[in-house]
């Protein structure tokens, strides 16, 4: 539902036309209203009337000589705006007029693209009847083709069409990703389903340095069961590292999926995970994830409770810059030395005294830890 904007301004007719009243805007023509007039986003009437999905006040403009590809702020024409708002009528109405489709509005997306965002399958059809279609392989200033919005979307059936038009499956955006990389961040397995049987890869990295993700990371970080099972089913490999070493074993201790830990930690194949700073126990504890935690620690023995980062913290340090108690309790109970230091020296309980947790400083001091405990001079700047 089209919303008209506070300081949005407009003349009668662009207001008539959005509701629908063909009556008046008729009788604004014939006392002289000149029907391309632009508002403040230089949308006119016939982009109002697209928006309606109102034929025949559509009619009515084109009859008084409304501009069929008029522009507005964005460089949508009305087909463009019909689309948008998944205005069939509307659609097929401009088509008919020989409405233009190959253009692209200022975030470079074509009528496909839109179509694929913002559509159903039946607007789709409309677009891509007949010998004259829209380029299904144009991107946006995002590097995206229609697919990759179709598969952001988990629009199964435009992904097909596309793709019996000539879509690239295997294409890549600016940041690198594929359609499944969407598929997977969003939680389509459906979509994941299709896009493999359409040989997409399954194990393909995002070719950004800074990232190297692959779906299974982005299924895991999600928390997305399903999407993870199909895609080790079909031969993802559970070690795969990205640009920071983490793998989806890492991932799914962000998302702090108890079934989803469980799952992979039967599919690892190697006890290499821990990357290049916080290993899985680092980053549970970082995010006060206790049940990540609870299985980290009494399944996988060889994650060394007492383990460093790059700074030096372990998991404890961790725990108590949060506050955590119950994870501080676990972590304590597992073997977690109270008195642990950093690289500048600091213990747990300096954490909990710099951040205000009481609760957390008894908790330690009741568990040994050193009161009057020295840093070594060094102040930890975060």
């Amino acid at each position: 539902m089209f919303a008209i904007k506070q300081n949005d301004l407009l003349t009668p007719l662009h207001v008539a036309a959005l509701n629908g009243f063909y009556d008046i805007v008729n009788q604004l023509i014939k006392r002289g209203s000149k029907v391309n007039t632009p508002d403040s986003a230089s949308r006119t009437g016939l982009h109002y009337a697209a928006i309606s999905n109102n034929v025949k006040i559509m009619k009515l403009l084109l009859d008084n000589d409304a501009y069929l590809e008029a522009m507005d702020g964005s460089l949508q024409t009305p087909l463009m705006v019909a689309v948008s708002h998944d205005c069939s009528d509307a659609i097929a109405f401009l088509l008919e007029q020989k409405a233009a489709i190959s253009g692209q509005d200022i975030q470079g997306r074509t009528i496909l693209h839109i179509v694929a965002d913002k559509g159903t399958s039946k607007s789709f059809k409309l677009i891509m009847q007949g010998e004259s279609f829209a380029n299904v392989n144009a991107r946006n200033i995002l590097g995206q083709r229609a697919v990759h919005l179709a598969a952001v979307n988990g629009n199964n059936r435009v992904i097909i069409m596309l793709t019996k038009r000539g879509a690239d499956i295997n294409c890549r955006d600016n940041r690198g990703f594929h359609p499944i990389h969407y598929a997977a961040k969003y939680g389509y397995s459906a979509t994941v389903k299709l896009l493999l049987s359409l040989d997409d890869k399954v194990d393909i990295y995002n070719d950004a340095k800074s990232e190297l993700l692959t779906p299974l990371h982005l299924a895991a970080l999600n928390g997305y069961y399903e999407i993870t099972e199909v895609l080790i089913a079909r031969g993802a490999k559970v070690n795969t590292p990205d640009s920071k070493s983490r793998t989806a074993l890492h991932y799914a201790a962000l998302s702090n999926n108890v079934k989803l830990m469980n799952f992979l930690m039967n599919n690892v194949r190697s006890r290499n995970i821990v990357n290049n700073s916080n290993n899985i126990l680092h980053l549970a504890a970082l995010n006060n994830h206790r049940d990540t935690v609870k299985i980290i620690t009494d399944h996988m023995p060889f994650i060394n409770v007492n383990s460093r980062n790059a700074t030096g913290q372990r998991p404890l340090h961790l725990a108590a810059k949060n506050g955590n108690n119950r994870v501080i309790q676990y972590l304590i109970k597992h073997g977690a030395d109270v008195n642990t230091r950093d690289n500048c020296g600091w213990t747990p309980l300096h954490y909990t005294a710099k951040y205000g947790f009481a609760s957390s400083v008894q908790l330690l001091l009741s568990k040994e830890a050193i009161v009057d405990a020295f840093n070594e001079g060094k102040v930890r700047i975060e």
